[in-house]
């Protein structure tokens, strides 16, 4: 395993070590700093393949032949080494043959090597490689903490005394499995650097290209490394999931019967936070946001303050509309929502949300419409989770509001005797005829919203509320179903 790789030097050579001291004092403050930065380039890139090589052959080897772990376990923990060893040692070679051939690196041999590590087959090469060998990396490190809590396994004991070999410089394995991430990160930086010191506009436009397709796969791996985060989760989550309740509920409703027996790992899942809706019985909801519906579970805990002993509750949701209950289906279709915007208050916004359950007949035969429109108003557990639910809303569904829920017309079209409105915010009403048995009967609410017999409508009331202070809407909607 003797190299030169493996024999590199953990501090930064001076630039004097490849380049005589006439010859620095004749550079430019611009021509030294990016000399600096090419050779931090050349050694950093050297210091990664020697971490790659003694992951492979300090580690991946003797465990492979001392069968120390399971197929699964190894390719978890060192999924496509030989690929990225391969990859990284060609850009390696390149640059050290550029050191050898110059003792002043020109900037554009330099930009050339660059690109054709970064772009074009070679390119998409080591973004797919790199996506690999990154996605799992947050289990491989739940795997190698699981196995150290085993002193007396031969893994274990393996691992004690190949960490405390010299070759690792006091460094676990646990440390070098996230290099890859490191070094891509590092990758921009120091292309960012090159940019701001080229003297020349033609280089500095290639730099800039080097510095976009460094940040392109970066990008592409976090993505994959996010995506492969959320199978794992709605995996999780699934194995947890108690749908019995929502069933039943499915069965009074045309439009949910496709969701009956939900299975949450058919589909891609994008986002998940818990969301405070006040008005419901339990307020706290975990939210997960998927490509076609948004899903809202209740967290139930066992006697055990274990987290695996955790498992979560589909049920319709019950919430108090004044002095009574009423109840909404836990599964939107994305299709429904109509807008939505962030409200003023830092950690809140509001999802307006459209279902048509098509017609159904009335008592005289006549075919009347179902529709319901409802406003709920949800708070995250913090500004940036807020900000993070509506950037996800806004490019699954562009139905981002301009207007401020103060000012939204919740009014429903007086054409449909069946029509109504719910604020999930915390009120219920209907602007022509109230709630009644042909709405409970879709299944998407309870039966027991009240009658208004006058014709408000929850605009008005939100209108005359500029902070939608959601006590404030349910003080007034009782106040007119006393009326």
């Amino acid at each position: 395993m003797a190299d030169s790789d493996m024999e590199v030097d953990e501090e930064l050579p001076n630039l004097s070590v490849n380049i005589d001291k006439q010859r620095i004092e004749q550079l430019t403050k611009k021509e030294m700093k990016m000399q600096e930065v090419i050779n931090e380039l050349i050694h950093t890139e050297q210091k990664h393949v020697r971490n790659l090589k003694i992951m492979k052959f300090h580690f991946y080897v003797p465990i492979k032949m001392e069968m120390y772990l399971s197929d699964e376990e190894r390719k978890l923990l060192f999924p496509n080494l030989d690929e990225i060893l391969d990859l990284h040692s060609s850009f390696n070679n390149k640059l050290k043959d550029l050191r050898k051939e110059h003792a002043i690196i020109p900037i554009k041999e330099l930009i050339d090597v660059i690109l054709q590590q970064f772009e074009g087959e070679q390119g998409s090469r080591f973004e797919a490689a790199c996506a690999t060998f990154c996605q799992n990396q947050s289990e491989a490190m739940k795997l190698l903490q699981a196995k150290m809590k085993h002193a007396t396994d031969k893994f274990t004991q393996f691992l004690g005394r190949s960490e405390n070999d010299p070759i690792c410089r006091k460094l676990h394995l646990k440390d070098f499995i996230p290099t890859e991430v490191q070094r891509l990160v590092k990758y921009r930086l120091l292309f960012q650097e090159l940019t701001k010191n080229a003297t020349d506009e033609k280089d500095r436009v290639k730099l800039e290209q080097c510095m976009n397709a460094s940040s392109r796969i970066s990008l592409y791996v976090n993505k994959a490394v996010t995506e492969c985060e959320n199978r794992k989760r709605a995996i999780e989550v699934q194995s947890k999931l108690d749908t019995k309740e929502f069933d039943q509920f499915c069965a009074k409703s045309p439009l949910l019967s496709q969701f009956k027996g939900l299975d949450l790992t058919a589909r891609k899942l994008i986002y998940e936070g818990e969301l405070e809706w006040k008005v419901a019985i339990n307020s706290k909801l975990m939210a997960f946001l998927f490509e076609d519906i948004l899903v809202f579970l209740e967290k139930v805990r066992h006697d055990s303050t274990d987290n695996e002993k955790r498992r979560y509750v589909l049920r319709p949701l019950l919430c108090m509309v004044g002095k009574l209950k009423q109840t909404f289906t836990p599964v939107i279709p994305l299709s429904c929502i109509n807008s939505f915007r962030p409200m003023p208050d830092k950690r809140g916004f509001h999802m307006v949300v459209f279902i048509d359950e098509g017609v159904q007949k009335s008592k005289s035969s006549s075919l009347k419409p179902i529709q319901t429109q409802i406003l709920f108003i949800l708070n995250a557990k913090s500004g940036d989770e807020r900000n993070k639910w509506t950037s996800y809303l806004q490019a699954l569904t562009g139905k981002m509001s301009d207007v401020q829920p103060a000012n939204i017309d919740l009014t429903l079209n007086h054409q449909s005797s069946t029509s109504s409105l719910i604020s999930l915010a915390s009120a219920a009403t209907n602007t022509t005829t109230g709630l009644g048995t042909s709405v409970s009967e879709s299944g998407l609410l309870g039966s027991q919203a009240p009658s208004l017999k006058n014709q408000h409508s929850l605009s008005s009331i939100v209108e005359k509320s500029p902070n939608v202070d959601s006590k404030h809407i349910t003080d007034k909607l009782e106040a007119l179903s006393e009326s």
